[in-house]
């Protein structure tokens, strides 16, 4: 159900809201998959901001038959209750200065068990030519649970079952860096530079072996070695840099000069222990660097062929 406002009222120009549900089931077989209902709402201010929030509630939890790996349909990991309650705003886009911000936080039935994360940035039109854009974000989800490979060499591997599914408890934490440049040299060629790091950190607390309908008992697997050390935590950094040229020499025609840099790690065992120190590191990490030029022509039929050749 929707409702929309398009006349002004109190400081608003306008605003909506709306109320929605559904039911999820897998087709073939007709297994249940989840129940979710919901409510969102938002508005234009006169000063010409944005904003909203909404929620959503999985009252019941959610039979995910993805995440075991097993993919028989018949097997699945049960989601607990949640509710997610999020929020987004943006400033008034017409002004050289724009700001804008969304996040959300979930809950879940499970002592302990949620997820936050947030993302702001700024937009800014330096002249009519040059604009920059800065973003930021971070990711904490507790006691996040999911599929998780076993290392062999771990305590307690070999006492696991035959097809063990095993599911482990983790602690995400994910932080995100962006800065982009697009600058018009004419109004047929700009050039485009980004620039993304992105670092992830997950530390395993608990392990589970899963059964048929969703059923969990602790695993006798411990993620660690003889000597303690773990090995199924990961610490992963990427870093890429993108410039792009862009010249439109005739009417649907491109000429792309494309630079990439690309960095990337991925640490399996103990985790690098914050974001600084991964930050540190980058520049000991093997990247890649590639350069490319692609030219897109547009053909108009017609003037190929005539109209008579179009008319066959």
């Amino acid at each position: 159900m929707n409702y929309n406002q398009y006349k002004p009222r109190w400081k608003l120009n306008s605003y909506w809201t709306s109320m929605w549900a559904y039911n999820e089931r897998l087709y073939l077989p007709n297994n249940w998959v989840t129940s979710q209902f919901g409510w969102n709402f938002g508005g234009n201010t006169k000063k010409f901001q944005n904003f909203g929030v909404n929620t959503n509630f999985m009252p019941v939890g959610m039979h995910d038959y993805f995440e075991p790996r097993v993919f028989d349909f018949e097997t699945y990991y049960q989601i607990p209750a949640n509710a997610n309650f999020r929020f987004w705003y943006n400033s008034d886009n017409r002004k050289k200065l724009q700001m804008y911000a969304n996040g959300g936080y979930r809950p879940v039935a499970q002592k302990g068990r949620d997820n936050v994360n947030l993302d702001m940035g700024i937009n800014w039109r330096a002249t009519n030519q040059l604009t920059l854009r800065a973003g930021s974000g971070f990711q904490i989800s507790r006691k996040n649970e999911g599929w998780t490979w076993a290392d062999e060499s771990a305590v307690g591997y070999e006492s696991l079952p035959t097809d063990f599914i095993l599911i482990g408890r983790r602690r995400f934490d994910v932080l995100e860096n962006s800065l982009t440049l697009n600058y018009s040299f004419t109004a047929k060629a700009n050039l485009n530079i980004y620039a993304r790091h992105y670092w992830q950190k997950v530390q395993y607390s608990d392990f589970f072996n899963l059964y048929d309908h969703g059923r969990m008992e602790p695993s006798s697997y411990e993620g660690v070695d003889a000597s303690g050390k773990a090995l199924n935590d990961i610490t992963a950094n990427y870093f890429n840099v993108d410039v792009v040229f862009t010249w439109r020499f005739a009417p649907g025609s491109d000429l792309l000069l494309v630079y990439k840099n690309n960095i990337f790690n991925e640490q399996v065992g103990p985790v690098i222990p914050d974001y600084f120190h991964s930050v540190a590191d980058l520049g000991q990490f093997a990247g890649s660097n590639t350069f490319s030029v692609k030219l897109l022509y547009f053909l108009d039929y017609e003037r190929v062929h005539g109209k008579k050749g179009l008319a066959k």
